[in-house]
């Protein structure tokens, strides 16, 4: 049980460590423009006042929308992973969950604080928005939950029945 136990603490480390990494890269790209290396990526510091790709820029109640639905979102997570004891059966849940939570706590941050987000991860090998640490454990995070959903969580609903 110890064992678990352990194991706990390393999914609020991980959003912890999301989180930490998250601002530490905002705070050090922040006015830095095209560095990095050419043809494939660029460090290009951008503030974006809308969601992804920048839709409802802008928008004052839209950030906070997002900052509101963002903190529900958490809440559920960390809820329904206590409630069902998920913490004990999969590991693939948790990992999303943590990576999930931190970049959205991430995002909050500086739209709380701010009133934007600070993007600066530019793909230059293709057409891509400018994205941050926070976008991308939000994505990996998602990519988790989904295995979970397929893999585990409609087979723990089977086992159930």
């Amino acid at each position: 049980m110890k064992d678990k136990k352990n194991l706990n603490y390393l999914y609020y480390l991980i959003s912890i460590f999301v989180l930490g990494f998250d601002i530490l890269t905002k705070i050090l790209t922040d006015g830095i423009f095209k560095e990095g290396i050419k043809g494939i990526f660029a460090i290009e510091s951008h503030h974006n006042t809308g969601a992804s790709f920048s839709m409802f820029s802008g928008s004052k109640v839209a950030q906070i929308i997002f900052v509101i639905l963002g903190i529900c979102v958490c809440v559920m997570l960390v809820l329904y992973g206590i409630l069902n004891k998920t913490h004990n059966k999969n590991w693939c849940f948790f990992v999303g969950a943590s990576l999930m939570i931190g970049g959205i706590l991430g995002n909050a941050i500086d739209r709380i604080f701010l009133g934007y987000v600070r993007d600066f991860i530019s793909l230059e090998f293709m057409d891509f928005a400018i994205f941050n640490v926070a976008d991308s454990a939000l994505c990996v995070g998602a990519i988790f939950m989904v295995i979970w959903l397929i893999f585990f969580a409609f087979k723990e609903k089977k086992e159930k029945q």
